[in-house]
Order: C-alpha cells, then sequence, then structure tokens
C-alpha cells in the first residue's frame, strides 16, 4: 500500500492528469488484498475500503464505485428509478470536475 500511495503522489506532483486511484496488492492469487487509494492532484489522498476483485474497475462499474466509495455519496433505489444523494455543497466540486473531463 505505500507504494502505490508513493506513486499516486508521484504522478499527481508530476503530471497533467487530477485524480488517481493506485491499488496496493499484497497476497498470492487465492489469498490476496487489494486496497485502493484515491489520490488528488494535491497528493491528499483517502484509503478506500478493500475490494476482491478488479470488477469494481471496469468500464460498466466505474462511476458507481466513484459515487459510492470516493464520494461517499448514498445511493438510493426505488423501483427502476436511480437516485442519487448528494449533499449542496459537493454537488459544484462533481459538476466542475466532470467539465474538466469534458476539456481533455
Amino acid at each position: 500500500m505505500n507504494g502505490a500511495l508513493f506513486y499516486g503522489q508521484h504522478l499527481a506532483k508530476n503530471t497533467t492528469y487530477k485524480k488517481f486511484i493506485c491499488l496496493g496488492i499484497s497476497g498470492d492469487e487465492k489469498h490476496h488484498r487489494i486496497t485502493p487509494i484515491f489520490v488528488d492532484e494535491r497528493g491528499n489522498y483517502k484509503v478506500l475500503s478493500d475490494v476482491e476483485s478488479f470488477i469494481s474497475f471496469n468500464e460498466d462499474n466505474i462511476e458507481e464505485y466513484n459515487i459510492k466509495e470516493i464520494f461517499s455519496f448514498n445511493l438510493l433505489y426505488k423501483s427502476r428509478i436511480f437516485f442519487l444523494v448528494i449533499p449542496v455543497c459537493m454537488l459544484y466540486n462533481i459538476l466542475n470536475y466532470n467539465r474538466k473531463e469534458d476539456i481533455t
């Protein structure tokens, strides 16, 4: 985990990318630990809950993973309607982050 954090902070400092999910991996095929770490452009980090596999990071799941784990928002499901409960103070940051992604 220390190595993943070190490289994530190094990348944040020395590249134009702004957000990273770094993975600290230990163990073997049967007994392993995968610890994601979110690192922002300032080198601040948040150690996230361990995952069992890399399935959370595929194209179909990464958006939900970001919302639940990184931004810590509550997800509510009612029938087939998806509701996202977002604190108003955080909404600006999310919209601004998405706008920057569209520009690059």
